[in-house]
């Protein structure tokens, strides 16, 4: 039997136990009955700016007091299309087989809409990105799927994707009379390169803005700060040794900006679900599917993702709302893995997780407020795309990748030759390498070795 399966069940009997023991024990009383499932991810939130002060985010700040905020959820990958195949179909990058946001998703993978299509529940997706269209497997188990995007651009603004998002729900019927739903939308706005809408752009910092742009002219750099060619003018000076504090700074109210524009646009989708009367019906999780690299990191790009598995980019956030504010105003710091969520979403209608799934469901901890976290994890860098060293099946065997536990992480580059290991708890930046734990290298040894990934093509 492939090791890696003995492991998980071996765990899976142990997490069974758990859950068991959990019902047994006295906590909140199970939320209502659900109908429907609301997932939007938003690209580029990191975990540690979850609930940052400095940025203003009122319909994310809404769900936390009516529900849950996870600050500790860690991604299985640091690009937007190998997080969201791991998302949808509980499975490692190296199972799921997609290796970067270039490649296509398996017509033989098991995705969560499949699965909700065949229990019956209307599911309509919204992607705005360009990784997660149609043509890139996506699509699966989804009856209306949207993928309107403009000539050559790789992601729709987050007003268009909402706009459509909001129209399609209002084709339904309201309240009771609704069928079961499973909506997907996905929000691009504080992904690299960072695209705030032009209304919460000025609200952040618009003489600091102003400032870097009269500098960046001065230096004879041309582009329109606030869209792409900002984070490109920025990378230009890091690479020549020339970045102010004043280009730093506007690059964090860039990302404010962005991360309160794609909040906006959560806030419009709750006030409609709120208006047909759904909800109170729903269950409602917004998740951050990768987080970013800022300028503080030396040997690594500014303003970057895909390239590390640094917790800059790989602790990311959820908020969770159930019906009637179930569990209101709950912060989970447990660590959490996005390939247990469609596990989750799953027993949270009262359905078994499917046995191609290999996370383990956390339901539980909405009802009886103890959370089944997990003791490790593995992370894997997308970026750049290049051939493993030798011949093997999955395309990122020579990438960046780790083994994180609550309280250590041990790094491998196998191009580099390169590996490391981190305290978490005295070093969260991962700044200090500290003694390698043999036990943690020799596990992402297996995960590498074990590595199945399911047939997958470059995107045409």
């Amino acid at each position: 039997m492939n090791r890696q399966r003995t492991i998980a069940l071996g765990v899976g009997l142990l997490a069974a136990l758990f859950v068991l023991a959990l019902l047994l024990l006295p906590g909140r009383p199970r939320p209502p009955a659900l109908k429907h499932l609301v997932v939007i991810t938003v690209d580029g939130i990191r975990g540690d700016r979850a609930a940052d002060p400095e940025i203003r985010t009122p319909a994310l700040d809404r769900l936390a007091a009516e529900g849950f905020l996870f600050d500790h959820l860690i991604t299985a990958s640091s690009s937007t299309g190998p997080s969201h195949a791991t998302i949808l179909t509980s499975q490692w990058p190296n199972q799921h087989g997609l290796p970067h946001d270039e490649w296509t998703l398996a017509d033989s993978q098991l995705t969560l809409s499949e699965l909700m299509y065949d229990k019956g529940f209307v599911t309509a997706g919204f992607p705005g990105s360009k990784a997660l269209t149609r043509e890139a497997g996506f699509a699966q188990g989804f009856q209306y799927w949207d993928q309107k995007f403009k000539d050559g651009a790789s992601r729709r603004d987050a007003w268009d994707t909402t706009d459509a998002a909001i129209a399609w729900l209002k084709t339904l019927s309201t309240g009771d009379h609704a069928p079961p739903v499973f909506l997907f939308v996905n929000l691009t706005d504080a992904a690299i390169p960072l695209n705030p809408d032009n209304n919460h752009l000025w609200a952040y910092g618009s003489v600091r803005i102003d400032a870097a742009q009269y500098d960046f002219s001065r230096r004879g750099i041309r582009g329109k700060v606030g869209r792409n060619s900002h984070v490109d003018m920025l990378r230009q000076l890091h690479a020549a040794g020339e970045p102010t504090e004043v280009h730093d700074i506007a690059m964090h109210d860039l990302y404010k900006a962005a991360v309160s524009s794609s909040d906006h646009q959560v806030g419009r989708l709750l006030e409609t679900l709120e208006r047909l009367d759904l909800l109170d019906q729903s269950a409602i999780f917004v998740v951050s599917t990768h987080g970013m690299v800022f300028e503080d990191r030396p040997g690594e790009v500014a303003w970057s993702t895909g390239t590390s598995v640094l917790d800059d980019e790989m602790r990311v956030a959820m908020w969770a709302r159930l019906p009637g504010g179930e569990g209101g105003g709950t912060v989970v710091d447990d660590m959490l893995a996005t390939i247990d969520l469609a596990p989750t979403w799953l027993e949270l209608f009262q359905e078994k997780p499917h046995n191609r799934f290999y996370g383990y469901g956390f339901a539980s901890g909405f009802w009886g407020g103890i959370w089944p976290g997990r003791a490790a994890t593995f992370v894997e860098a997308s970026l750049p795309h290049r051939p493993p060293m030798i011949e093997h099946p999955w395309v990122n065997r020579g990438l960046p990748k780790a083994v994180r536990t609550t309280k250590a992480k041990f790094v491998v580059k196998p191009q580099k030759g390169e590996r490391a290991q981190y305290d978490l708890a005295a070093d969260p930046t991962e700044r200090t390498q500290m003694d390698v734990d043999h036990r943690l290298a020799g596990a992402v040894a297996q995960w590498v070795e074990d590595a199945a990934p399911a047939a997958s093509a470059p995107l045409e």
